[in-house]
């Protein structure tokens, strides 16, 4: 049985406790990792403009599908999140004892892409049913504690394109584990941050017909190419992807989705400005494609 622990703790309130260096040599490794969130007490008003406090005493543990970081901080993501009015129940009828004076009963469904970062950024992409994006938006420190939490997964690099390419005897054991069921997690490197991404499907071909090598493929689950727009104020937009990997470095990326995002803009110029920018921006466009040829480490759990 797995044994988790917390190795990093944020707030806004106190100061940082337990170790991120330690935590960054867990997601390196490609061990699991989940966030655990408190959330905190919320203040604003309602559609009749009565100031109101919700005492929000509640808790979130979210395992993370993929892992970005670099030297600086560990970003989890987490697609195909179908929203819910409650913490219980999809019906938009259900809703948490706090939630009842902030919103109606009735609002049209959506999917979220959930990414947290070690700095207490929170962003939140929205797609409707039709895969369209609808308002996203960034927060920072809109909970009260950030808990990072691994586990001690023993992993081993099995395989790395640059340094073992013609390593034969790597490959067909990196392959035939596969083959056996063993778990996979393959990082990469994209726009200077580091991607752990988990198979979606595995596939095993052969270059041509009568070639006696043989390849492995993985098809991810989607993952938001960040580069430094995660520190930005005013990003326009998050650009989501999937990604098919291959053993030979060679890595096809389809960008599916630009997830456009919103912000409070005070000033009518600015409103008008970002209004126009977005009409032009996000006309619906057809998924691009794009090929490259990268680096692949390829960890194989014990």
């Amino acid at each position: 049985m797995k044994t988790f622990k917390t190795y990093y703790t944020t707030s806004s309130k106190s100061e940082n406790s337990g170790s991120f260096k330690e935590l960054l040599e867990k997601v390196k490794k490609g061990n699991d990792v989940k966030i655990k969130l408190n959330v905190c007490n919320r203040t604003g008003k309602d559609k009749f403009g009565k100031i109101y406090t919700n005492k929000r005493d509640y808790e979130e543990i979210i395992p993370f599908v993929n892992i970005a970081y670099n030297n600086k901080d560990i970003v989890g993501l987490v697609p195909y999140h179908r929203a819910s009015s409650s913490s219980y129940s999809f019906s938009p009828k259900k809703k948490n004892y706090y939630d009842t004076p902030t919103s109606s009963y009735v609002h049209p469904e959506y999917n979220c892409f959930f990414s947290y970062c070690t700095n207490e950024t929170s962003i939140t992409l929205r797609t409707n049913n039709n895969k369209i994006s609808i308002a996203g938006d960034k927060q920072q420190s809109t909970y009260a504690l950030y808990q990072w939490i691994s586990t001690d997964d023993d992993w081993q690099l099995a395989f790395e394109t640059d340094k073992d390419s013609n390593n034969t005897a790597k490959k067909n054991y990196l392959i035939e584990s596969l083959k056996n069921g063993q778990n996979v997690k393959v990082e990469i490197t994209l726009n200077n941050w580091n991607y752990i991404l988990n198979p979606q499907i595995l596939y095993f071909y052969k270059d041509t017909l009568d070639s006696v090598s043989m390849n492995v493929s993985m098809k991810t689950y989607p993952i938001i190419l960040y580069g430094e727009k995660i520190y930005k104020d005013d990003v326009d937009y998050y650009q989501e992807s999937e990604l098919m990997v291959c053993s030979d470095g060679k890595t096809s990326v389809a960008k599916t989705i630009k997830h456009k995002m919103t912000y409070k803009q005070n000033n009518i110029i600015k409103k008008l400005y970002y209004f126009f920018k977005k009409k032009i921006l996000f006309f619906e466009k057809k998924t691009e494609y794009e090929g490259l040829n990268l680096n692949t480490k390829w960890f194989l759990k014990k």
